[in-house]
């Protein structure tokens, strides 16, 4: 028997090829590892198994769906699963469509679906199925939205057979206390980390573009790191769902720690994370999720490394803008989607090769306007950057121009914050996300519009910040 704690990290290393996005918890329904591909998958997992144990007494190979953002889902585009398997509880995700088509209205979202048992004691609720699959997949076909369910249930065997023959190998990960000490482990070792890098204290105030008031407040203390958001507003038209907010501040620290090895509750201890229940970050129901999903993390990010930035050593990046700028429009296969990299995104390449970095951090590149004819790519090229010392830079960022060949409609959204004035003195300005049709720059946040044929579009996704030479 090891007392090793990458013992623990080895297990689970071994389930990643099978479950690219997935928690486990034991049976007190303690975080023991996440594996997440996108920062909204930090606590929601957890929380999304959580809520399934509480509704439901599951057995080995039982399976509950649910999308629904108040139990830890993340709407219609994403299904999320809780199982039982060899003692453990996981929960794992799979996508059926797009999921972060814009949607401003509640209606187009199509069903939101609460802890649902669809496959019970082996049996799978053939006629829950279909009413799920003609009501609760409004933006993919039925026949889509069944295979994400049948790719799920088939998973369930190869799943069980490689956590028993990991247990086989490693059965004392089962053991209650060496669980404890590994979680103990992972709080003192991480909350070490925090306290040797991040020093004082710091606040932020930001007004958002959408409406609301975002304030923030980070103090380190010898038992954690607090994130204060008291003071932040209700929603105007940002309303995020509370599971959410908290991944997406959890995913930041554990980037900005660099940490690639211990990813659960143990870790996640040592962050104090405070919201008020009437704010914005704190949304208990949704009108619609397409703003949160495509401003929550961006807009969280961007504030936490405003004030990170006064806490961190000087060699940290000076703050930038986490937002990209993203369009959609409809063809006749389909909602067609492109995101041009933000100047945090675009500076981690850029000197090496632009173009394999947007392929390579986006999973898209201007291929995409090859293959349909709507849009005709004029220019791209990187934004202009003066007097900056690069290594400091949060990165140039993009610009892209198109022209519109056929009548189409298009979907964005662009930067929802305004960086203070207090950093005018030291930093250089940046310049935000942006998005001009006929050289009209629009000012909203997210919007939609119907273009003809010889419209011009320019896409300007946002630049970092740097010293001023």
């Amino acid at each position: 028997m090891s007392n090793n704690p990458h013992f623990f990290s080895q297990f689970f290393i071994e389930l990643e090829a099978l479950l690219p996005r997935f928690a486990i918890l034991n049976r007190e329904l303690q975080l023991l590892h996440v594996q997440s591909q996108h920062p909204e998958d930090f606590t929601s997992l957890s929380q999304a198994a959580i809520q399934a144990m509480q509704f439901f007494t599951l057995k080995e190979g039982d399976l509950v769906l649910m999308n629904e953002p108040t139990c830890g889902g993340l709407g219609s585009g994403d299904l999320t699963w809780v199982t039982v398997s060899n003692g453990l509880v996981i929960s794992f995700r799979n996508s059926h469509a797009n999921p972060w088509t814009i949607s401003t209205k509640r209606e187009d979202e199509g069903l939101r679906i609460p802890p649902t048992p669809l496959r019970m004691n082996g049996e799978l609720n053939s006629s829950l199925l279909d009413i799920l699959c003609e009501q609760g997949a409004s933006r993919c076909r039925s026949d889509e939205f069944k295979k994400s369910v049948m790719n799920a249930i088939e998973v369930l065997r190869p799943l069980s057979e490689r956590i028993a023959n990991a247990l086989r190998i490693r059965p004392e990960i089962l053991d209650r206390d060496k669980q404890k000490s590994y979680l103990t482990f992972s709080r003192n070792y991480f909350l070490k980390k925090v306290i040797d890098r991040i020093h004082g204290e710091t606040r932020i105030d930001l007004p958002l573009r959408t409406g609301e008031s975002l304030k923030l407040r980070v103090l380190t203390e010898d038992v954690g790191i607090k994130i204060d958001f008291s003071g932040s507003t209700p929603g105007q038209k940002l309303f995020i769902p509370e599971f959410w907010s908290q991944s997406a501040v959890i995913a930041f620290v554990m980037d900005q720690m660099n940490e690639k090895e211990f990813f659960n509750q143990g870790c996640f201890s040592a962050i104090n994370l405070i919201k008020p229940q009437q704010s914005f970050l704190s949304t208990k129901s949704q009108p619609a999720l397409g703003p949160a999903q495509r401003l929550a993390v961006p807009t969280i990010w961007t504030a936490m490394h405003l004030a990170f930035y006064d806490l961190l050593p000087k060699s940290f990046p000076a703050p930038h803008d986490y937002f990209p700028m993203q369009i959609q429009w409809s063809t006749d296969n389909g909602v067609q989607e492109f995101v041009l990299p933000s100047g945090s995104g675009a500076f981690r390449e850029r000197e090496s090769a632009p173009s394999y970095l947007l392929n390579k951090n986006h999973q898209t590149s201007l291929g995409i306007f090859n293959r349909t004819s709507e849009f005709e790519v004029l220019d791209l090229h990187e934004r202009k950057l003066s007097a900056q010392r690069t290594s400091t830079s949060g990165g140039a960022g993009w610009s892209l121009k198109l022209k519109t060949q056929k009548p189409v409609s298009i979907q964005w959204y662009g930067n929802n914050i305004k960086f203070p004035y207090r950093f005018a003195k030291t930093l250089t300005a940046i310049e935000p996300a942006e998005i001009m049709i006929n050289n009209e720059v629009r000012s909203e946040v997210f919007g939609r519009m119907d273009l003809q044929v010889g419209d011009e579009v320019i896409l300007n996704s946002g630049q970092g910040a740097g010293f001023n030479s």
